[in-house]
């Protein structure tokens, strides 16, 4: 029972892997949609790897699953980074945005339809 549990550990821990990776090609892609259906499978493999690792006394000690950990952390962290990264981005990118928004909304009263300006204070008749 014990050899099908590890077996079983090993292909879960595969999965999530991939599902990592992923998520890495979706974020990258500004996938969002993606990202989102990944964010809501990882925790359920997770949550199996981590019971089914201590049931057969796998840890981080263990050398060939503490490599890989390592891993994961690592591009799990890329993730994070590049996420952070993109939020900073589109925060400045609605800062500009809200800058031209105004600078329009000050442009229009000079290029308001000819109806509008007939009704200014420059109007002789």
């Amino acid at each position: 029972m014990s050899k099908i549990i590890e077996r079983r550990f090993w292909l879960l821990l595969s999965v999530y892997e991939r599902l990592t990776q992923d998520e890495s090609v979706a974020i990258r892609a500004r996938d969002f949609d993606t990202v989102d259906s990944i964010h809501a499978r990882k925790p359920a493999v997770l949550e199996e790897l981590c019971g089914m690792g201590a049931r057969v006394g796998f840890d981080r000690k263990t050398a060939e699953l503490g490599v890989r950990i390592e891993r994961l952390t690592a591009t799990e962290t890329a993730n994070a980074e590049l996420i952070v990264e993109m939020l900073g981005e589109a925060r400045l990118e609605r800062q500009n945005l809200e800058v031209a928004r105004q600078r329009l909304r000050s442009l229009n009263t000079l290029y308001a339809p000819e109806s509008a300006r007939a009704e200014g204070f420059c109007v002789h008749g």
